[in-house]
């Protein structure tokens, strides 16, 4: 594997590599981590490095996790990888994704850099609007659970619940709308419609 680097100007976040003849943007971007080890140990800390492939972060957790992680990245949502290297409190992770979630990655990152040198809002696919309410999710085994509506819009809603949380992926029916468990927020999770 032949790696040549490509010099980023003095002071930038950025820096871009040449490996097998695909360019690698790493970025330095300091943004929180919550990550869930394969022996479901959890663990706190926040990102040095980040690229489209992976994530370099700090932990004070003094476990050397190995194998398989599953991250939640403020900012990026889910990430699954695989441990890399660990070094004292610094993990290394190598995604376990898609070409087209790297693009997004991508995106994701370029705007995380640029949205507050430019004043840029967040683009989603659809307006969020608050609202409150109770409802009742209802899971693929049949358990219901009692929410509270934080946001929603046309594509999903984010709710809070008292109550233990579906799978992220798992399918449930919430309200009178069907869809799928897309990441946890905080005391609770939000579900994608399926339309």
């Amino acid at each position: 594997m032949e790696t040549d680097e490509i010099q980023a100007p003095t002071g930038s976040a950025v820096t871009v590599q040449k490996r097998d003849g695909r360019l690698i943007v790493h970025t330095r971007i300091t943004l929180p981590v919550r990550f869930i080890t394969e022996s479901g140990h959890e663990g706190v800390g926040e990102t040095v490095q980040f690229s489209t492939n992976g994530v370099h972060f700090r932990t004070p957790m003094p476990e050397h996790p190995s194998g398989n992680l599953v991250c939640y990245i403020e900012g990026l949502g889910r990430l699954n990888g695989t441990v890399a290297r660990v070094s004292g409190r610094n993990i290394a992770m190598v995604f376990d994704t898609s070409d087209l979630k790297r693009d997004r990655i991508a995106d994701q990152l370029i705007w995380l850099l640029n949205k507050d040198k430019f004043d840029l809002s967040e683009d989603r696919r659809a307006e969020r609007y608050r609202e409150t309410g109770n409802l009742k999710a209802i899971c693929s085994d049949g358990r219901e659970i009692s929410c509270s509506i934080v946001n929603m819009s046309l594509t999903g809603v984010a709710v809070t619940t008292p109550d233990k949380r579906p799978f992220v992926g798992e399918a449930v029916e919430i309200g009178n709308k069907r869809g799928t468990v897309a990441r946890y927020v905080d005391g609770g999770f939000a579900v994608e419609f399926t339309i």
